[in-house]
């Protein structure tokens, strides 16, 4: 009797062995399942921060773009108004807002993350052209109109 209960105290712990190594196997499967899935997770919190990132970054541009247009709405309504007055320094003004312009330009490309010095030089070489050429075509502009306005009221 003794050998029979040997043999199926043997096939008991056999039993419990291969119970005990599925047990392990299925724990392990999961615990890589958990931690794939947990690598997913992480993966996509970043891709989302860095989505979040560089939309805060184009609506920080965005923003500064608005507000930059907006000055110069503002700026040239300013410009406007004195014209309407006929200023005769208003040349001056119109041409210093180029100016003014030109260099805010050339500082932009002077500081931007890859810099453009060389380019910044030429907008400004440019801007100071232009605020010459505008102040001067201006004030021709200006005299002449008062010359054609004296014209007309002496031929009358």
């Amino acid at each position: 009797m003794r050998p029979d209960y040997l043999f199926w105290l043997l096939i008991a712990l056999v039993a419990s062995i291969w119970f005990a190594v599925a047990a392990s196997l299925r724990a392990n499967r999961e615990k890589v399942a958990k931690i794939k899935s947990e690598n997913e997770v992480k993966k996509l919190i970043n891709e989302n921060t860095d989505l979040c990132r560089k939309h805060d970054g184009e609506l920080y541009l965005k923003d500064r773009e608005l507000k930059r247009l907006t000055e110069h709405i503002r700026e040239v309504n300013t410009v406007v108004e004195e014209r309407k007055i006929q200023f005769p320094w208003l040349a001056s003004a119109i041409a210093d807002l180029h100016a003014l312009e030109a260099e805010r330009d050339a500082n932009l490309l002077a500081t931007k993350k890859h810099p453009a010095v060389k380019a910044a030089d030429v907008v400004r070489d440019h801007g100071v052209k232009r605020r010459e050429a505008e102040r001067q075509f201006r004030i021709l502009r200006y005299r002449r109109g008062r010359c054609n306005r004296c014209r007309a009221r002496c031929a009358h």
